[in-house]
């Protein structure tokens, strides 16, 4: 979310884009970090894979973190349709994954 608010209100900044790319390929990092100690956990107590809503969407926000990477960098050759749609994936991307955590959250309560 950091580095939506970068590019969003940051417009007259040099350092704008590195920032911006800094602070996704950090997320995506943690957010693949996340995802792999969730499954060693899940494997190591047992417990079977994709059974609540919340996970398919984890993986559907994968998707779309791994286009909105791609689709940056191909945009970013110049290719101002990759950059377009590198916008809107983007900003899908940062809302599944706000609804994603919620709903995660909610999960994770319910066993608590």
């Amino acid at each position: 979310m950091s580095a939506l608010y970068i590019i969003k209100f940051k417009k007259n900044k040099k350092w704008r884009i590195k920032r911006h790319k800094l602070f996704n390929t950090i997320g995506a990092c943690l957010i693949f970090i996340a995802v792999s100690l969730m499954f060693i956990g899940k494997q190591t107590e047992g417990l079977s894979h994709f059974t609540v809503p919340h996970a398919f969407g984890g993986v559907f926000a994968i998707i779309l973190i791994v286009s909105a990477l791609t689709l940056g960098r191909i945009g970013l050759s110049g290719n101002k349709k990759a950059m377009d749609a590198h916008r809107w994936v983007g900003r899908f991307a940062g809302l599944i994954i706000l609804l994603v955590a919620i709903v995660g959250l909610t999960v994770l309560i319910s066993y608590i």
